[in-house]
Order: structure tokens, then sequence, then C-alpha cells
């Protein structure tokens, strides 16, 4: 039985991928990947992720990949608000299939605390809405945060 694959998690932008991002993409081709997503998760990656997209998207024998920009709950101490107004940005101008990833985070005893918890919330809170406005769909990242995200998610 024949069937395409998805990779609908990658970051392929990361510096790691850069001696051989290109063999591997292609390699994910050869072995049936014919699609993926390059998803986000802070503001300073961005301009990469869209490079690498943009790069992907002209190989031959390489998985057509799409964006997903957005910030990463575990990052939260790095985000800054004008990282949203770039985020909207990357949404007006890109062709950008969902937001992503974003959610909750409490794995680490820091996230935890109440100011940057608040912090994540607000964040995936506004990262929600940007989706709802440019009607795109989200890709979440949830840890030890589900009652909470489900919470938010029924209060949109």
């Amino acid at each position: 039985m024949h069937f395409s694959l998805f990779d609908t998690h990658t970051h392929f932008d990361v510096p790691d991928f850069d001696p051989d991002r290109k063999e591997l993409a292609q390699q994910a081709k050869a072995v049936g990947v014919e699609r993926l997503i390059l998803i986000g998760f802070s503001e300073s990656r961005f301009a990469d992720l869209i490079r690498i997209q943009h790069e992907l998207n002209q190989l031959q024998h390489a998985p057509i990949s799409y964006l997903a920009p957005g910030l990463h709950p575990f990052y939260i101490e790095q985000h800054a608000p004008d990282h949203l107004e770039r985020l909207e940005q990357i949404l007006k101008q890109e062709s950008c299939i969902a937001v992503g990833e974003i959610g909750l985070d409490t794995f680490l005893p820091q996230h935890k605390q109440s100011e940057l918890y608040l912090k994540q919330k607000q964040y995936f809170t506004d990262q929600l809405n940007l989706a709802t406005q440019y009607n795109k769909p989200v890709l979440l990242h949830i840890r030890k945060a589900h009652a909470d995200v489900l919470q938010i998610l029924k209060q949109q």
C-alpha cells in the first residue's frame, strides 16, 4: 500500500540543519513525505523560518513546505509585545497554513509562577485572536496545562 506523508511539525529552520537541510528534505520526499510544516516558536527565528520555507519550495524532489509561525509558550520569557505585531505582519504578507506552535506549558517550575503563566495565557489568547482574525487553524503545544487550554478555547 502506498500513501503520502504530511509532517505536521518540523523545525527545519534551526541552525542544526544548516549543513544538510536540503539533503534531508530530499530524503524525506524519497521516503514518502509529500508535505511538511515549518512550525514557528520564536520571533527571533521568523526571518529564517520564511527564508527556509522559500528555499525548500525551490528544491526539486523535496516536500512542499508550509509556514505556521507562532510564539511558543516554553520561550515566554523571550517574547515581547512587538513580537505579536511581527507575527501579524507575517500572517498578512506570507501564505501561512496555520498559527503555531502556541499554547501553554508548565513543565518547568518557573513556568508555573503566576506572572509568567499569566503572560503565557495572554500570548496564547492573543495568538488565538490573530488566528481567528486571519481564518487560520492553530497548532497547539500543551504540556501540563490541558484544563486551562480547554477553558481558554471554550471562551473564544
